[in-house]
């Protein structure tokens, strides 16, 4: 009983822990502002709420996750988002034990729960890519069926890609996993007959045909392939190297997956280490991906984990081990996490980043249409002011890669800078955070009046 209900505990736990606090997430509401336009029987396609690049068009969008979340903020406001939030990591956390607890034993499953916890912990954020968790957790738990049963179905599988494209576009990257897989064990059987790892080869292939089952067919691999050309004109953080500093549970969970790999090198299967090594380089690589090289290692690391307790190693003595290494790991206490709880828009829409005063302002004076407003501004914008028409936001591949370098330019020169906004009559710029791109300190007063301030934002009108 106490080992069906732990990782239950553990992962309810972690994710109230994880949701009933403040965020900063400037994508959450475009996100939001799009589920709206697909719930209204609208496929978003163009950049519809910019007035800079209106005709621009958006190669994939994760609809199936934007309508359900803006049906969720339509009903239940923002503390719904937080409910939804919970309910993602919460399932994440539990497939993840599922997929250890296939071939490997409970401590073994437990132990990689807890470590997982503070690798997700930064990235717990009401995004699409938390579906992405919870889909490569269950390719990972196919694996293991299927190494365990010996019998190779890959319809569930398929159905579950089905629905994670339509949600995520990192589905790509659960085809790829079990291809990777299927591949390995075809040029070096290890578990499985060669017959049955081209089963699984086959079943890779199928789901990432699956994959052009959206509205948008190819467009979700354009997407991927924009994507990673982003870092060559903006620093994005989430698109930027990890730092033990920064994230400490990620490369100790790296640390220790190394460790036990080359203590046991008998053991070591050429899927195993090709899955480590992908999804390792691309956690070192980008931020975003931290998380992924969790699910996709997790029933590896219990499996050597199972190797060591056989050879003597005492269960208790593991999971103390886990824990401290936990505590050593985590960015702030579970008591410290659970004082800083927030509900709602206070969470979600932090006041000291984003300000619902400057929108009832915006109302009340009839501020639309076309507007300057600092980059993480533009989303909450779509969905708070659907009538302005935003001059940028963060959905870089929603806007030819030329408009932000226009902006940086101008930034440097005031004449630039003022042929870059002659379009616009009014502007809302964040002073939460500023930077080259927030257009803070750029609206002189021989042509501009600041109309409006608080602590997060000033609004600007033309003096004409």
């Amino acid at each position: 009983m106490i080992g069906r209900l732990a990782p239950i505990a553990i992962s309810l736990g972690a994710a109230i822990l994880f949701s009933a606090r403040a965020i900063y997430d400037p994508d959450l509401f475009w996100h939001l502002a799009q589920g709206r336009d697909v719930l209204a029987g609208h496929i978003v396609r163009a950049n519809l709420f910019s007035a800079t690049a209106s005709a621009y068009p958006q190669h994939y969008t994760s609809w199936g996750f934007e309508a359900a979340l803006a049906f969720v903020a339509g009903h239940t406001g923002l503390a719904g988002i937080e409910v939804v939030q919970g309910v993602l990591v919460a399932a994440a956390l539990l497939m993840l034990y599922a997929s250890a607890r296939v071939r490997h034993s409970v401590v073994a499953s437990t132990a990689v729960l807890l470590l997982s916890l503070f690798v997700i912990e930064p990235r717990a954020m009401p995004r699409p890519y938390l579906v992405s968790l919870i889909g490569l957790a269950a390719c990972a738990f196919a694996m293991e069926r299927w190494l365990r049963d010996r019998v190779i179905n890959p319809v569930p599988i398929a159905i579950v890609m089905l629905l994670w494209a339509n949600l995520h576009s990192e589905a790509v990257l659960g085809a790829a996993f079990i291809g990777m897989v299927g591949v390995c064990e075809f040029a070096w059987p290890s578990q499985l007959t060669r017959a049955m790892s081209a089963r699984i080869v086959g079943a890779g292939a199928l789901c990432l045909l699956v994959t052009l089952a959206t509205p948008y067919g190819v467009g979700m691999w354009r997407y991927l392939v924009e994507n990673a050309f982003v870092p060559q004109v903006l620093r994005i953080a989430e698109l930027q190297p990890p730092t033990p500093q920064t994230y400490p549970a990620f490369f100790a969970w790296l640390a220790i997956l190394a460790a036990v790999l080359l203590s046991q090198p008998k053991r070591l299967w050429m899927w195993e280490g090709a899955v480590v090594l992908v999804f390792a380089a691309l956690g070192l690589r980008y931020i975003r991906f931290t998380p992924l090289v969790v699910f996709a290692t997790a029933p590896i690391l219990a499996s050597r984990i199972d190797a060591l307790i056989a050879r003597g190693w005492d269960r208790r003595a593991v999971i103390t081990t886990v824990v401290a290494i936990m505590a050593v790991t985590m960015p702030a206490s579970p008591l410290r996490m659970a004082r800083a709880w927030r509900v709602g828009a206070d969470a979600m829409a932090p006041p000291d980043i984003f300000s619902t005063d400057a929108i009832l302002f915006a109302r009340a004076h009839g501020l639309s249409g076309p507007v300057f407003n600092s980059m993480n501004l533009g989303g909450y914008l779509s969905w708070m002011l659907p009538e302005a028409r935003v001059f940028q936001d963060s959905r870089l591949q929603a806007y030819p890669a030329e408009h932000f370098t226009a902006i940086l330019d101008a930034a440097q020169s005031p004449e630039r800078w003022r042929q870059l906004v002659r379009g616009v009559d009014w502007a809302i710029v964040s002073l939460a955070r500023p930077n080259e791109l927030s257009g803070v300190g750029k609206f002189t007063d021989a042509e501009w009046a600041s109309v409006f301030r608080d602590r997060a934002v000033e609004i600007y009108v033309r003096r004409k």
